[in-house]
């Protein structure tokens, strides 16, 4: 089915027979990640993105508002359920889900709209992070940036590797209230990401060679926000 016959909505406050769908994805998700279970759920969310086919939810994501952050993180808690939790589908052509470009777009105009500044998002691994970045950055209506060089601390436990994670972020940049700096990244990781080989168009490839920075431009659904493409 194309993307674009589904129904992709967000919520500030979601209805209860939708909230009742959410819970019944998140326990099918919890059987394999707890993640997903309801004590690591109960967290300070202003935004919730759905995605239905027909009658029957299929994805799930959310914006969270934790108070050691600056902005809000988006698509929080993503879940599909065709068997990939990942913002890139298994049978990837070069981009991310057209649903999970959906939800960015939608969840950036409501955190926008509630007064914040900018969002960010964040994965804890380097492998398909170039990807997901670039399918962003080729059909977002925003304008995306990252660090490549280091890791930010995402969550109150700093001492735990896992908090620290690659971001990207529109608008203001992600600050953490009490650790205002990234630390260094893994070595590995920058040296794939500086090393990566530049074709004779000069658009750069990332580590599995497959084509990097190229960008398609999409009509403005609100050309007046600052924060949107201009090209």
């Amino acid at each position: 089915m194309n993307w674009r016959q589904l129904k992709v909505t967000t919520y500030e406050k979601v209805p209860t027979h939708i909230q009742n769908d959410i819970d019944l994805i998140y326990l099918e998700a919890s059987s394999n990640n707890p993640n997903y279970s309801k004590g690591e759920l109960k967290e300070p969310i202003i935004g919730t993105t759905v995605v239905y086919e027909d009658k029957l939810l299929v994805g799930v994501s959310s914006i969270l508002m934790r108070d050691i952050y600056n902005i809000p993180r988006i698509m929080n808690r993503y879940y599909y359920n065709d068997g990939s939790r990942g913002m890139i589908p298994k049978n990837f052509t070069g981009k991310i889900r057209g649903t999970s470009v959906e939800m960015i777009d939608q969840q950036v105009d409501l955190v926008f709209k509630l007064g914040y500044d900018g969002a960010f998002t964040s994965r804890e691994k380097f492998k398909g992070y170039e990807r997901f970045f670039t399918g962003i950055k080729e059909t977002s209506e925003y304008n995306w940036e990252t660090d490549y060089e280091k890791r930010y601390c995402v969550n109150y436990n700093s001492q735990n590797d896992n908090n620290w994670q690659l971001i990207m972020w529109t608008g203001k940049k992600y600050e953490h209230s009490k650790i205002k700096e990234g630390r260094p990244g893994i070595s590995e990781e920058i040296l794939l990401w500086r090393n990566r080989p530049i074709n004779t168009r000069g658009y750069r490839y990332d580590y599995n060679r497959r084509l990097w920075g190229i960008r398609s431009a999409r009509p403005l659904r609100n050309p007046r926000s600052p924060n949107r493409r201009t090209f």
